[in-house]
């Protein structure tokens, strides 16, 4: 009984696929459709059950394959509440498009992937669904078959999508070789009383990393993040910003944990198996991820492609908080992931409404976003704020929390070049601020048409974020204190 209540949220997510399907064939001709209720119910009964029948301490079915941990909670959660606000604002904000279920099902089915691979303990199981997640992002991206940058970036996402697939089918046969085994409690008992050789050991994390990479959008296989956003459908675009950043980082924590790492967290740290150091690595990673980020966001010119560069700027930041071997640094990494699922669904909240009126993403039509939709306009601002690090928001607290773990874990040059990179996202930030502010006056009457209800999910999230940024302290050190608790 206890694997059913472990399975129940992916089996209503199927069942609401399914009767999502059933509501497009069964009511094509009418009027009102229920696709939105059945996908806000299928999603809100998921996320009940986590918190109705918990399941205490670590624990594994259908032959350690699956896992019912903290981190699989943690990012069943997290799926649930970003795909529930997409529904919710698709609903507000583009009525004519949510009588059909494609969307909300190809939605529903991100968020149904997340939840299998937050819990996924066998690399074959996980190999698969990294298969299933690839063809629903490469569908949400070409879904505006019309239109060119969208089909452009749809074969882009597949190139780099085969080559992610390439790089872990490699490294899982490699692995398979040496420990006879892909689900991870076998492959960790082996590598307790067994040493990897030391290339083969690199080659391995060469693989999963360049792998891993492409989901997280870090340095090397970033180049495919800007185009995908800015040929993505608006609606669609936090699958691309959010969802597969959160697959890849849950991906390769387990996997840095379970095959790379000796367990430490009774004392703190962690201690990576063999001669081979992956923190290096990882570090080489994180700082040029920053550096081509930062770099590449001065130049842009349009909201979505500027997001894009964010979000290859903003991997770096995720990838210092894993290369801290101790409590600290992950737990500083879990906080400044929540930070940045808030303020960048924000953000895509805030400008959508405004690209409503505006009918573009180029900063120079954003003069007098201020006069013609306030709210919006600052909203957008605070998100971003947030964003970029500045205090006293959320976002600063998390910022400053990581560079802080990195350097306490003997890595100064690298948190001062960090936040020397960091500062650099401010420049475009200054001109997103300067496109909105220029023409103001407060005598000015001109207001673009808006729905009002369709403010009700970024008044959800300025509650959410008014929580996490005045709670900062205590969140970081609950992360950090509980890291037993999240990684059972």
């Amino acid at each position: 009984m206890t694997d059913f209540y472990v399975l129940f949220p992916e089996l209503v997510l199927i069942s609401t696929v399914v009767g999502l399907i059933f509501s497009e064939s069964a009511y094509a001709n009418e009027s009102y459709r229920f696709s939105f209720w059945i996908a806000l119910f299928g999603l809100v009964i998921s996320s009940l059950q986590l918190f109705l029948f918990p399941v205490q301490g670590e624990y594994t079915f259908l032959d350690g394959r699956w896992a019912a941990d903290g981190m699989a909670i943690f990012g069943k959660l997290s799926a649930f509440i970003l795909v529930g606000l997409m529904i919710l604002h698709q609903r507000l904000n583009h009525p004519e498009h949510s009588k059909g279920s494609e969307r909300f099902s190809l939605w529903i089915g991100v968020a149904l992937v997340l939840s299998m691979a937050a819990s996924s303990l066998d690399l074959m199981i996980t190999y698969l669904l990294i298969q299933l997640f690839f063809v629903v992002a490469i569908s949400i991206t070409g879904f505006d078959r019309k239109k060119i940058r969208s089909s452009e970036a749809s074969i882009k996402i597949w190139i780099y999508f085969l080559a992610s697939s390439v790089f872990y089918l490699i490294g899982s046969i490699l692995l398979y070789r040496f420990t006879g085994s892909f689900e991870y409690p076998e492959i960790y008992a082996y590598l307790q009383n067994h040493q990897l050789p030391e290339r083969s050991a690199l080659f391995i994390f060469f693989c999963f990393f360049c792998s891993l990479s492409v989901l997280i959008a870090s340095f090397p296989m970033y180049f495919w993040l800007p185009d995908a956003v800015e040929g993505c459908p608006r609606e669609s675009v936090p699958v691309i910003l959010l969802a597969l950043p959160m697959m890849g980082l849950f991906l390769l924590m387990r996997l840095l944990l379970w095959v790379f790492t000796r367990p430490g967290l009774s004392v703190g740290n962690w201690v990576s198996f063999g001669e081979f150091d992956w923190s290096l690595w990882v570090a080489s990673s994180a700082v040029l991820s920053l550096a081509v980020g930062g770099f590449l966001s001065v130049g842009q010119v349009r909201m979505y492609r500027l997001l894009g560069t964010f979000g290859v700027a903003h991997s770096g930041f995720l990838l210092l908080g894993l290369m801290v071997s101790n409590r600290m640094g992950v737990g500083a990494l879990l906080y400044e992931l929540l930070c940045y699922l808030i303020a960048m669904i924000g953000i895509l909240f805030s400008f959508d409404r405004i690209y409503i009126v505006t009918g573009s993403d180029r900063f120079a039509d954003l003069k007098q976003t201020l006069n013609r939709q306030p709210f919006e306009a600052l909203c957008l601002l605070l998100f971003f704020s947030s964003l970029i690090g500045l205090p006293p928001f959320a976002g600063f607290s998390s910022r400053f929390a990581i560079l802080g773990a990195t350097y306490e874990d003997h890595w100064p040059v690298l948190a001062f070049l960090s936040v020397f990179l960091g500062l650099i996202l401010w420049i475009p930030f200054g001109k997103v601020t300067y496109a909105m502010v220029s023409g103001f006056s407060s005598s000015s009457a001109s207001r673009g048409r808006s729905n009002n209800f369709g403010q009700i999910p970024l008044i959800l999230l300025l509650s959410l974020f008014a929580v996490v940024s005045y709670f900062s302290d205590e969140i970081i050190q609950w992360t950090s204190s509980s890291m037993p608790m999240i990684l059972w």
